[in-house]
């Protein structure tokens, strides 16, 4: 009879990332951190980077049959289990984390949502038009939207790539 992996939060110390998944993966842990590709300026040049969906955590997986937590504690690169009140760390819903891996790729990268249509609020989450909350006016191809966005009361259009964008859940 196979066993379901149980999923826990990391904390990350700074800089953690690279040293923690090399030692949990040496002590036969699972590791999920979804990234997300951003546009980051510097000066007058903009460059893509992939950025953590959560900075800071690392979701850690483990057999349910020997969750040896001490052991995540321990690891280099890993700060703590994040735990709700209790002295042992919380796992999350297998939902949460099946719901995320779906959405990403391979490589762990956030795909663009696939279930977008005229009319849905959407925020933008890189580009000139980072945190801006805006409305589908038109989809293009699979890969480009037409928005429409508020800028100091006036109805202002653009295109922005899919991969920049979150689908706002009503």
């Amino acid at each position: 009879m196979t066993s379901t992996i149980i999923w826990f939060l990391a904390q990350l110390k700074p800089n953690g990332f690279d040293r923690a998944c090399v030692n949990l993966e040496r002590q036969d842990f699972k590791t999920f951190m979804p990234v997300r590709e951003m546009l980051i300026r510097r000066g007058r040049s903009s460059q893509k980077s992939k950025q953590p969906l959560f900075p800071g955590y690392i979701f850690v997986g483990t057999d349910p049959e020997n969750p040896n937590w001490s052991s995540i504690n321990n690891t280099l690169g890993i700060s703590r289990l994040v735990s709700f009140g209790k002295n042992e760390p919380a796992s999350l819903p297998e939902q949460l984390i099946n719901g995320l891996m779906a959405r990403c790729g391979e490589d762990f990268s956030l795909l663009p949502p696939d279930n977008l249509r005229v009319g849905d609020k959407v925020r933008a989450v890189s580009g000139p038009f980072a945190e801006y909350i805006a409305t589908i006016e038109t989809i293009s191809n699979e890969t480009r939207l037409g928005i429409l966005f508020d800028v100091l009361g006036q109805k202002k259009r653009a295109v922005i790539h899919t991969s920049d964008i979150e689908k706002i859940e009503k």
